[in-house]
């Protein structure tokens, strides 16, 4: 279903920022960090996650997303969650990088993502095939 944005953002010192309820979120390769806490279940996110056809409504800036969004300033906070390596961690800019990653590492793509990587490995083999000599 649908979410409704809440009206007032809390300051980070006012949320409890656990593993089971927050996202590590870095925009455009560190420009700003953000603590997600998304407004469903983290195995709910993660197959919402998986069924966007891009990223592209958040380019501009992740505050869209569905939950709370909340700066991780100052970022020594959000470095320190980020070293435990229990977070989720995401990173969202592009649709050929944006993810989400999972504390065991393991990542999850967006369906604009899994096409980027597709068409790019279909563009590397066919390049491939064409500077073979025969």
């Amino acid at each position: 279903g649908e979410y409704v944005k809440p009206k007032t953002i809390p300051k980070v010192e006012d949320v409890v920022l656990n593993p089971e309820t927050t996202i590590l979120l870095e925009e455009e390769f560190g420009y700003r960090l953000w603590f997600w806490i998304p407004d469903r279940p983290i195995a709910e996110l993660i197959e919402w996650w998986r069924g966007l056809f891009s990223v592209e409504p958040w380019y501009v800036t992740p505050e869209p997303l569905p939950g709370i969004l909340i700066r991780g300033m100052p970022t020594e906070q959000w470095n320190e969650l980020y070293a435990t390596r229990q977070f989720i961690w995401g990173h969202i800019d592009d649709d050929d990088d944006s993810e989400l990653r999972l504390p065991s590492g393991e990542a999850i793509y967006h369906q604009g993502r899994v096409l980027a990587l597709n068409l790019s490995s279909n563009t590397s083999a066919e390049q491939s095939n064409a500077n073979k000599s025969f």
